[in-house]
């Protein structure tokens, strides 16, 4: 199952670089001085100062968080920034598109849609900071207390202590967090559309534009900042690695009421704009039917291939591994945007375009890499020696009877980070899809452009409702399986 799971994992981690291969392809012999007007220079200026800020502000309450739960305990903390994860990002744009527009005067100082792109901003660092706590949260369990216990005997002051016995622990995870936030980001869509100004663009909202406006003609400009923005990130990834390469294996080697009032306040407030005004009445329909589809299916397929993967890199002993592993892991720094312009050149060759095969392959592209590194990151925590005990199974009975319960909580975040992510993309379904596959996120901007405000809410409602109702019903169906198993063992 592992080897099989591997090469398929292989095959579809292969469209990104192939996507960048073509977007090579695609603009040599371009003139690279067509960047060089005002709408690109304003966009890239724009774009530095959204991400780099949304990131820094992500990274730095993130980890202040899991340093809270992990000093104090906070079970109730840990459990709350889970709610933010339900939301998928074009949901959360819309809510707080509905928070702070003209139409909610007590926030008249910061409205959507201005051009500081303050609301942009909050929007990521409310749907990030849960993202940069479970990167960061699993280096805080596993860390020597020893290091803490001697510099609070040194009488070092609660900055040094930091600094010296926790610091040098979270550079790793911090620095994947950072990469991955700024690859997400810089090349978006879907929020800054929503919540942003037409000018200046970022660069992603203005990189699709100009591909789609006036029957691409303009596609080559697109084709280009996409190549030379994934390069850029794809250096930077490489060069912060390998400088902090050396660092890291010697690393391997050796009012709390008020707080929480705040911190549940913030939390939550987002959730408000769902009651501002009412949805129209709920009809199922070919967008909701599909969004359905593709979640269930790309579900079982994240969770499939995610730990036949994760599986096969844990135990093998081929001198390929290193290899494999970067290869599973770089998609995670790729802009997904800049390459599906590539991988639009590729699969439009294969006439896969405006199909439901093509759709589902570039979801699966998007969602993939999370799940073999979260599965991964599972078996890690869990042991090698306790999963070779499972090796003399036959693969089905070790997958029922001991990695699904051992793995069940993995299984759910699987399910919960791939269903989000199927349900926050607009442009590769709109793309690849050529407009023929309607989904409830594509529905949710047609909605919002035709200011048909109750229709966009009851969208904004199912996509929030989907994540939630799938890992709560996930969750039952584990219990049930559990109480079997222990029945047949006893």
């Amino acid at each position: 199952m592992s080897r099989s799971s591997l090469w398929i994992s292989l095959l579809v981690l292969a469209l990104p670089f192939t996507g960048v291969a073509f977007l090579i392809y695609e603009t040599v012999g371009f003139d690279w001085s067509e960047l060089n007007d005002a709408a690109w220079r304003a966009s890239l200026a724009v774009t530095l100062y959204v991400t780099l800020v949304a990131t820094a502000i992500s990274l730095v309450i993130g980890t202040w968080l899991a340093r809270s739960v992990y000093r104090r305990r906070s079970t109730w903390l840990a459990s709350l920034l889970r709610w933010p994860m339900f939301v998928p990002h074009v949901a959360a744009a819309y809510l707080f598109y509905v928070l702070f527009s003209g139409g909610f005067p007590f926030y008249g100082v910061v409205e959507a849609n201005e051009r500081h792109h303050l609301v942009v901003i909050l929007t990521y660092v409310w749907k990030e900071v849960p993202f940069v706590f479970l990167m960061v949260i699993g280096t805080y369990a596993q860390l020597n207390r020893g290091y803490v216990d001697m510099a609070k005997t040194l009488q070092l002051t609660p900055f040094e202590q930091f600094k010296v016995a926790e610091w040098p622990f979270l550079v790793k995870p911090l620095l994947d967090s950072f990469w991955v936030l700024v690859a997400f980001i810089s090349f978006a869509y879907e929020v800054p559309a929503l919540l942003g100004v037409t000018f200046p663009e970022l660069l992603g909202v203005l990189a699709y534009e100009r591909l789609t406006t006036g029957l691409f003609l303009n596609a080559f400009e697109s084709y280009a900042v996409a190549l030379v923005w994934t390069l850029f990130i794809f250096i930077g990834v490489i060069g912060s690695y390998t400088l902090t390469a050396k660092r890291r294996r010697r690393i391997r080697a050796g009012g709390e009421t008020m707080s929480r009032f705040l911190t549940a306040g913030l939390i939550l407030f987002p959730f408000v704009g769902l009651f501002l005004a009412f949805p129209a009445t709920f009809n199922w329909d070919e967008a909701i039917g599909n969004t359905v589809v593709y979640v269930l299916v790309l579900g079982f397929v994240n969770v499939w291939l995610g730990i036949g993967t994760a599986w096969w890199l844990m135990f093998t002993e081929s001198r390929w591994k290193t290899a494999v592993e970067w290869f599973t892991f770089l998609p995670l720094f790729i802009p997904v945007l800049a390459t599906m312009f590539g991988m639009y050149i590729a699969l439009a060759q294969l006439g896969l375009v405006g199909t439901h095969i093509g759709v589902g392959l570039v979801l699966l592209v998007t969602t993939l890499p999370y799940s073999i590194r979260l599965a991964y990151n599972a078996m890690y925590v869990i042991g090698r020696p306790l999963l070779e005990q499972t090796l003399t199974l036959a693969p089905w009975s070790r997958f029922g009877l001991v990695l699904f319960p051992l793995l069940k909580e993995t299984i759910r975040t699987i399910v919960l980070f791939s269903t989000v992510i199927v349900l926050s993309q607009f442009v590769l379904v709109q793309l690849m899809g050529a407009g023929l596959i309607p989904t409830v996120t594509t529905r949710l901007y047609q909605a919002y452009a035709g200011n048909d405000f109750a229709l966009a809410l009851q969208n904004t409602w199912v996509l929030i409702l989907v994540p939630v109702l799938l890992y709560l019903g996930i969750g039952g169906l584990f219990g049930i399986w559990i109480r079997l198993v222990k029945g047949r063992l006893q």
